[in-house]
């Protein structure tokens, strides 16, 4: 990892492995975390998915919601949350409240230090295509 955006689920500097055959027979769950790349870009990004195809994704300071409903964070994500745009450090999006409909074929994509993530409340839903493979700690 070369950044701070995952924490504290991944820190800086460690160790990672990325399995490029995840995908191909199963599609990513939420929660899980992918590899992906950007527009044409080899660089490989390390991000959560949050929301899944043909989902609507909605933050607000004190929830994130699925369709319309709110969900729970797994155990393991105790202690992360997932903040509007307004909160996230250098961002000139002053947006309380925002709302994305995933592209049947895409995903959203969440940073969990998400208050230093450029992440898909900033770029969008990520094409599945650009999914290169599921992470996980070495």
């Amino acid at each position: 990892m070369k950044t701070v955006a995952m924490k504290p689920s991944l820190d800086v500097g460690q160790p990672i492995s990325l399995d490029r055959g995840a995908y191909t027979k199963e599609k990513p769950e939420r929660w899980d975390v992918v590899g992906f790349t950007r527009d044409e870009s080899p660089e490989i990004w390390i991000f959560r998915v949050l929301g899944l195809p043909n989902e609507k994704v909605s933050i607000t300071d004190s929830s994130v919601n699925i369709n319309g409903e709110p969900i729970s964070y797994p155990e393991f994500l105790e202690g992360v949350e997932f903040l509007p745009p307004y909160k996230v450090a250098g961002s000139q999006n002053n947006s309380k409240f925002m709302v994305h409909r995933v592209p049947s074929d895409s995903y959203f994509l969440v940073g969990d230090n998400s208050a230093y993530a450029n992440d898909s409340r900033f770029f969008g839903s990520i094409h599945s295509s650009k999914i290169v493979g599921k992470v996980s700690v070495k």
